[in-house]
């Protein structure tokens, strides 16, 4: 699937993720000098056209993401709970530094009818790195089903008295076919509560 940068980055902070960090945007291009300078023209022109904002913040590296920590579907065993928590806590040794972030404008969501414009909360920026690091990864493995991805804000509207995925994957009828849930600094008891409450509507996921 050929998508230009432009077209590719708008449409993942409006719909699908809450911010792009630097470094994952230099994992988009072949790594040279040249894909670097043109992305940084890029961006350049976005920011003049109010569609993304630039912010520096402070926050552990987002994880490289190979293969979900685990994938559970209606049928199967309870997962190993205290297993996928230490699989996910391990991740948490980086120390915390500045990073480059953009974001998407409120002028983007009036554009292409997105969500995205919020204040950021700097609390959850790490947490958000690593969401948008499992987007990338499934958009390099599997981009046709990457385009089935909706974010957690665009998908909150849908999910009363439920609880909210990072992310929903929908099927072409446009119904719920797997959540998913990157965990940072999560108890395990969250991480039940988010089993129990896919179990309980036969919603498959995976947890990375």
């Amino acid at each position: 699937m050929i998508v230009s940068r432009r077209s590719f980055l708008l449409d993942a902070l409006a719909y699908r993720v809450r911010l792009v960090s630097w470094p994952q945007l230099l994992t988009l291009g072949p790594g040279s000098t040249a894909y670097a300078r043109n992305l940084r023209r890029l961006l350049r022109r976005l920011e003049g056209s109010r569609l993304i904002r630039r912010l520096t913040v402070l926050a552990r590296p987002a994880p490289t993401i190979e293969k979900p920590l685990f994938r559970w579907q209606p049928g199967d065993n309870l997962p190993p709970f205290q297993a996928i928590q230490y699989q996910g806590e391990k991740r948490n040794w980086a120390p915390v530094k500045a990073v480059t972030v953009f974001l998407g404008t409120s002028r983007l969501a009036n554009v292409l009818g997105g969500v995205c414009g919020q204040k950021l909360n700097q609390n959850s920026v790490t947490h958000d790195l690593g969401v948008t690091s499992v987007y990338l990864h499934l958009w390099a493995t599997d981009p046709d089903l990457a385009l089935a991805w909706q974010g957690e804000d665009i998908v909150a509207p849908s999910r009363h008295r439920q609880k909210l995925p990072d992310a929903m994957l929908f099927n072409p009828a446009g119904e719920p076919a797997m959540a998913i849930e990157f965990i940072g600094d999560y108890p395990t008891a969250r991480i039940v509560a988010f089993h129990n409450d896919c179990a309980s509507r036969a919603l498959p996921y995976e947890v990375y």
